[in-house]
């Protein structure tokens, strides 16, 4: 009986996790077509990772799979900071260089990296696996910057 128990409780975290990521995607379809990307355009979305661990590398094999099922289909250009954030600087340069319509930041440091940026980036950030949000100062005022 108890084995009954784990396993419906792993099946309904998995269905909870499958419903968040689709109404993460949905929301980054969102704001990329708000900035004015359309799908002809073939618009590109960055992803900002901290460092590769296997909890921020699940997240973006799965926010990848289900943006390229998405109406939109972005091209998907992944930076990654390797837990460095003197890694930053050149990160964003690149990022600026390619104009992507939004932009996905995967954990804390990939959060501080996309928010700090000077000048501020130009498209919408949705900062994800964070996990005080508030506490770090992440939740602002801007209008283009979502995220949990």
């Amino acid at each position: 009986m108890r084995s009954d128990a784990l396993r419906t409780l792993r099946e309904r975290a998995r269905h909870r996790r499958s419903a968040a990521l689709r109404g993460f995607v949905l929301l980054a379809c969102v704001l990329a077509e708000a900035s004015g990307a359309r799908a002809s355009s073939a618009a590109a979305v960055a992803v900002i990772r901290s460092s590769q661990v296997g909890p921020f590398d699940q997240a973006i094999v799965a926010m990848t799979e289900e943006l390229r099922q998405s109406p939109l289909q972005p091209e998907i250009l992944t930076f990654d900071l390797g837990g460095d954030a003197a890694a930053g600087p050149g990160v964003l340069s690149r990022i600026r260089d390619s104009a992507p319509a939004l932009v996905i930041a995967v954990g804390s440091l990939a959060t501080s990296v996309a928010l700090d940026a000077k000048p501020a980036l130009a498209a919408p950030i949705v900062f994800s696996m964070v996990l005080y949000p508030d506490a770090s100062g992440f939740r602002t005022k801007r209008k283009d910057v979502t995220g949990a």
